[in-house]
């Protein structure tokens, strides 16, 4: 196990999925982004002051995925995947 002070990482998740708004980044101030991406601030949150959880690491992965399917349900081209390849990721048989 590492001590406390050596899992100090920062997740910056939600501020990258705000960034996808680079073309129109009015769009990431609409209520339903902003609704969206605070799912993504609380789970990143949770797992920030919890590294070691593996529940919340499965949740945080679960909220970006959902969350990215929303926006890009939402906003179509007008906001670009960070993570296109969690996104499309295929499901597991």
């Amino acid at each position: 196990m590492l001590p406390k002070s050596a899992t100090k990482l920062a997740i910056t998740t939600a501020d990258l999925m705000k960034e996808g708004f680079h073309q129109f980044p009015q769009m990431g101030e609409y209520d339903y982004t902003v609704e969206q991406l605070n799912l993504v601030q609380a789970a990143q949150d949770n797992l920030q002051n919890n590294m070691e959880n593996e529940s919340l690491l499965g949740k945080f992965v679960v909220t970006v995925n959902d969350v990215s399917k929303n926006l890009e349900k939402q906003y179509g081209t007008s906001w670009e995947n960070p993570f296109p390849k969690m996104a499309a990721a295929p499901e597991k048989k």
